[in-house]
């Protein structure tokens, strides 16, 4: 893969998320959080599930030493997870606009 593909990629990933978060916004805090017979439970933990595996990923591959996973009570409102998942999306595609093809051929432990 080149690093404009993984760009067009992660780009078109946010483009979709963006759409995701037009949904959850129109929620209130109460649905957001409410639990949910499905694989994690409530929407706020699949949108922090997702948040913590793309933190992991990106110091994983900037060597990084590895941190805890997300909790999810500590996203208790909508916007606290939006303003959290908004930084985390900066870092991701601040990272992948850095690499280069000698990165990609690189190996990752």
């Amino acid at each position: 893969m080149k690093p404009n593909e993984i760009r067009t990629m992660y780009g078109h990933s946010y483009w979709a998320f963006d759409k995701v978060w037009d949904c959850v916004l129109k929620l209130n805090d109460a649905q957001f959080t409410e639990e949910l017979d499905y694989s994690r439970g409530s929407i706020r933990n699949q949108i922090i599930h997702m948040m913590s595996a793309t933190q992991r990923w990106i110091l994983r591959m900037n060597g990084g030493r590895m941190v805890p996973h997300l909790a999810f009570e500590d996203f208790t409102t909508r916007s606290a997870t939006k303003v959290k998942w908004d930084e985390l999306r900066a870092e991701a595609l601040g990272y992948v606009n850095t690499l280069s093809e000698a990165d990609l051929d690189g190996v990752v432990h």
